[in-house]
């Protein structure tokens, strides 16, 4: 049985509950058990959380360190067929059984030996491991049935789906400085434009710009390729000693672990380890110091091209995603760059080019201007700032 529960922001939990036959069965009918219960896994939406609820009389054994990302280590019991299969088979779509507590982790005791088994499972996906908060058996529910109930409390994390832009892919220009690649791409582009008819069937503009630009970008891939991320890196570079180094560690550690109570083993491996950490840190300063002396030499000497280009070749490239918008109405999410762009278009249309109706009683409500001042009339003096002349010395007659 298949129940598809819908959650917020258009996210949903499908649970599956299946019953699987038991050991005596007809094998026909186990394989169209397998059969319908993989199915019903593939109809499942990638996105949704998945709750198996299952009986599939299965023991998975207490074996935690083969299944790590499975079990875990809350195993009980041996190790039987239908076991096998079922760890195999949460491998597979990436599940983990819900692991329960020493005191209810059992759920069906065997008629005979009176011994309990762990036969009855609940599987989430390993994504969503760290949603579970309590899983036991109901030792107290008493339901006519030689099964203990299993509960178990999720608390779900509704995260928003992850959107897949395409990369963006740059050609490699920097191919054209050879001869060699410039006389390919000529021969690549006359190629191409020899498969275009020199008469075209169809007069429409739009439509023989689109071959043309299809004929002249399909030679260009073809002769010079895209560009590759040159991503560098100090572990990288030095790959081949520190593979010599780890190599050694590795051989030291498998010495001691062979031999736990040989003190001078371990004292070889203490002393070959924190060799291996000195010589690591000191090859990544050098690698470090030596990317830093080569991006100042590019600065100093104004090599702008070759600043960016080392900066990137350590860090990477940034990429730039794009942010959709909504309509006016907003029910309709634009991620297309042509539609954003339009999108925008509209809204400063209606924004800058919207006429607003003038009211004539406003403006006449509106207080009067101060009076005009005359420019030619000087202003009044203001009360203290009265200035005297000075009375003119007269002068003597000269004799």
């Amino acid at each position: 049985m298949t129940w598809r529960i819908a959650l917020t922001n258009n996210r949903y939990a499908t649970l599956i509950s299946a019953y699987a036959p038991t050991l005596d069965a007809d094998p026909e009918c186990k394989e169209l058990f397998n059969a319908s219960l993989h199915t019903a896994m593939n109809k499942t939406a990638p996105t949704d959380k998945l709750i198996l609820l299952c009986d599939f009389n299965a023991r998975v054994g207490p074996d935690g360190v083969l299944w790590k990302d499975v079990l875990g280590q809350h195993g009980v019991g041996k190790l039987n067929a239908k076991g096998l299969r079922l760890l195999t088979f949460c491998s597979e779509y990436r599940l983990v059984i819900i692991q329960l507590k020493n005191k209810f982790k059992t759920s069906w005791q065997h008629p005979r030996s009176k011994h309990w088994h762990l036969l009855d499972y609940i599987i989430v996906c390993q994504a969503d491991r760290k949603e579970e908060r309590v899983t036991r058996a109901m030792r107290g529910a008493d339901c006519w049935t030689d099964h203990r109930l299993i509960r178990a409390k999720l608390i779900l994390e509704l995260r928003p789906p992850l959107r897949k832009t395409p990369p963006c892919r740059w050609l490699n220009c920097d191919a054209l400085k050879s001869t060699h690649s410039v006389n390919l791409l000529r021969e690549q582009i006359a190629l191409q434009l020899s498969k275009i008819p020199e008469t075209p069937t169809d007069v429409n503009i739009s439509a023989t710009w689109s071959t043309l630009r299809t004929a002249i970008h399909q030679a260009v891939v073809e002769s010079i390729g895209y560009t590759r991320r040159r991503h560098q890196d100090w572990f990288d570079n030095s790959a081949p000693d520190i593979h010599n180094l780890l190599q050694v560690k590795h051989k030291a550690l498998a010495a001691h672990l062979s031999n736990l109570q040989s003190s001078s083993l371990k004292a070889s491996y203490n002393d070959i380890r924190a060799e291996t950490q000195r010589t690591l840190r000191a090859m990544e300063n050098e690698w470090w110091v030596k990317k830093a002396s080569e991006i100042q030499h590019h600065a100093d000497t104004n090599n702008s091209y070759a600043l960016y280009d080392a900066i990137k070749s350590i860090y990477g490239p940034q990429r730039k995603n794009i942010a959709p918008v909504r309509s006016a109405d907003g029910t309709i999410l634009y991620k297309d760059k042509q539609q954003i762009l339009d999108r925008w278009a509209e809204h400063f249309n209606t924004l800058l080019k919207t006429s607003y109706p003038i009211r004539m009683d406003t403006l006449a409500d509106l207080p009067c201007l101060p009076p005009v001042i005359d420019l030619d009339t000087p202003p009044p003096l203001r009360r203290g700032t009265e200035s005297h002349r000075l009375p003119e010395k007269q002068q003597e007659p000269r004799p």
